[in-house]
């Protein structure tokens, strides 16, 4: 049934639901069709497309063309998962562990399946079951069985993952091209989120394999996983549209103390390159059984939004827990909040650098709305980057991005305070500004009288007569 919730009004911060392959059906279609939502998040395991096709199908016929915009998580193949386990076991801090890949009699080892055990553990390596609360130091290896020693105790529970950051390979985008995502491309999706790639090159093949299976190619994410993804982004974000920031993943390989600096540096370094900035992990995942956040959740959520991030991500099986409707509603109060009132955090993100005329003629835009007191600042886009560019500086003005393919609407509903609207067909340059100032009359909040800073700073589809342009104009 629909979940009684409507957001804030004029929040800039995106909230995107989740939910695992295993979770979606066609009654779940039908509660998000009813519900508000910004962005629906799929995560996606190779093998697994057959009940995520039959949900965005379902949805498809539900919405029409004003579907939910999608954004499909690839993960690639889990190595391990704890096996055999009955119910819930606790492991206690300097207990000895035999972890084996078959149950050797009535021994209380912990049995794990995969299929990688040759390559899986290293001596002194840590081990991390489920989301990292149980970790084990590796002290012996042989070919039947791997002895540890419990570093970090608490429950393990039936078929958690087991992860050991350092004999993971990085992955490639063959990894990734192999996968069977070509049907998702098919249903236009609108993000597709890549685990974290480390080599240019390699992020170059997969953007050029969108390119090639998709006239309007999603998004591409990159996910920031691991330190070297973090190290290396400088190098790669110019290939990519966004990231986002699985912060819990990080911590596997890195001191979690250097995290939250980690996030501030990532957003810095998106909101200069004009990037889309997702933060996800663990965003009030205490509320999966209890009905009240912990204090220290709340702040987690505050924190990403003084960061500047574009997105915050609801863990997958939040979306269905029986406490969802009021944690949903709990992270747009905390998000409103933050955003109405003025703060003095204790890191101070510095404006975007300008790294080119676009980007000085966006600061120009938004010196001169501010200046004439315009309501909006409208802008043309082709793929979005001119209303990425106007978001990055943290305008209060409204930015309103008049866009000429609703996928490309889709994928600027996960941008920071920008609003869209559609136009049916192309206008030629004289007759742009009257169009589309009688659209925003239709459909958004402007009125005949207001004033609004009509910018294009990318090539448009009206021609190259049209780039670079600026003007104030008064809504007839």
């Amino acid at each position: 049934m629909p979940i009684d919730f409507s957001p804030p009004r004029d929040v800039r911060t995106r909230i995107i639901w989740s939910f695992a392959h295993d979770a979606v059906d066609e009654q779940l279609a039908s509660t998000v069709a009813a519900s508000h939502c910004d962005a629906l998040r799929l995560v996606y395991f190779p093998g697994t497309k057959t009940r995520s096709m039959e949900f965005l199908q379902a949805l498809s016929h539900i919405q029409g063309q004003h579907r939910v915009p999608i954004m499909i998580d690839v993960a690639l193949k889990i190595r391990a998962t704890v096996s055999e386990l009955k119910q819930p076991r606790r492991l206690k801090i300097g207990e000895k562990v035999n972890i084996v890949p078959r149950r050797r009699g009535q021994s209380d080892d912990l049995v794990i399946k995969t299929d990688e055990w040759q390559d899986l553990f290293v001596p002194e390596a840590t081990i991390y079951v489920g989301t990292g609360d149980v970790m084990l130091k590796c002290l012996t290896v042989d070919k039947a069985v791997v002895t540890a020693e419990v570093t970090q105790g608490e429950a393990v529970y039936p078929h958690a993952p087991i992860k050991i950051p350092r004999t993971n390979k990085d992955p490639k985008a063959r990894d990734l091209m192999l996968t069977d995502i070509e049907q998702f491309l098919d249903n236009n999706i609108d993000f597709i989120v890549i685990p974290g790639i480390t080599e240019r090159e390699e992020v170059q093949k997969f953007r050029t394999f969108l390119h090639q299976k998709s006239t309007t190619p999603p998004w591409m994410i990159l996910k920031i996983d691991t330190l070297k993804a973090y190290q290396e982004l400088p190098r790669l974000i110019a290939e990519v549209d966004g990231v986002l920031i699985s912060r819990r993943e990080i911590a596997l390989t890195t001191n979690p103390a250097t995290v939250p600096m980690i996030a501030k540096e990532v957003n810095q370094l998106c909101s200069d390159h004009s990037k889309l900035v997702i933060t996800a992990s663990e965003i009030l995942g205490s509320m999966r059984y209890n009905p009240a956040p912990t204090r220290a959740e709340v702040s987690d959520i505050a924190n990403a939004v003084i960061d500047g991030t574009d997105v915050i991500v609801l863990p997958e099986d939040l979306c269905t827990s029986r406490y969802f409707a009021r944690s949903l509603r709990l992270v747009y109060d905390v998000v409103a909040d933050v955003e109405l009132n003025t703060v003095d955090p204790n890191w101070d993100k510095q404006a975007p650098t300008i790294r080119s005329e676009y980007d000085a003629l966006a600061a120009s835009a938004l010196r001169t709305a501010q200046r004439v007191g315009a309501k909006a600042l409208v802008c043309l886009v082709r793929s979005g980057k001119t209303a990425l560019r106007l978001s990055r500086f943290g305008t209060p003005v409204p930015i309103i991005a008049v866009a000429f393919e609703r996928a490309i609407l889709n994928r600027l509903r996960l941008v920071s305070g920008v609003n869209g609207i559609l136009l049916d067909s192309t206008p030629s340059l004289d007759e742009v500004l009257t169009i589309v100032g009688k659209r925003l009359k239709e459909d958004s909040f402007l009125e005949d009288g207001d004033l609004v800073i009509f910018v294009t700073i990318s090539l448009s589809p009206i021609g190259h007569a049209a780039s670079n342009l600026l003007t104030v104009q008064t809504i007839r």
